[in-house]
């Protein structure tokens, strides 16, 4: 397993923060392309971590999603199981998030309205490569 670190911000020198108290780990070792698809997230209580109860956990589809249709083995692409979620659909979540909470005027920050543009930035960039394929 390997730990994930880079949400944690430091910046408010507390380990009361929100971030500080969530772990992230990679519970899974990368495929052939250098890509896992597991993690996990516990939170830390009374001195120790604990799973959160409704999961934790986020699963990445791994495996093909499109075959070349000259191969003998051709399936539709529609009939390819599905093993996870995709990273467009974690974005989608995260940009729907940021929205929701900009739509108050107490909660709209310059910082969230920055995220939330590299988000839908990042998310554009991803269906243009889902193109190209």
């Amino acid at each position: 397993m390997r730990e994930i670190t880079s949400h944690r911000s430091n910046l408010r020198g507390s380990e009361k923060s929100l971030d500080e108290r969530i772990r992230i780990e990679v519970t899974d070792d990368p495929d052939n392309n250098g890509v896992s698809s597991h993690y996990s997230f516990a939170s830390h209580l009374h001195g120790s971590w604990e799973k959160f109860k409704n999961g934790g956990r986020i699963d990445f589809h791994s495996g093909p999603v499109y075959q070349n249709p000259v191969t003998p083995d051709y399936r539709d692409p529609a009939e390819l199981p599905l093993t996870g979620v995709s990273e467009t659909s974690i974005l989608s979540v995260l940009i729907d998030r940021l929205r929701c909470s900009q739509r108050k005027e107490a909660n709209k920050t310059q910082a969230k309205a920055i995220a939330l543009t590299c988000l839908e930035e990042a998310l554009l960039w991803l269906h243009a490569e889902e193109k190209k394929t």
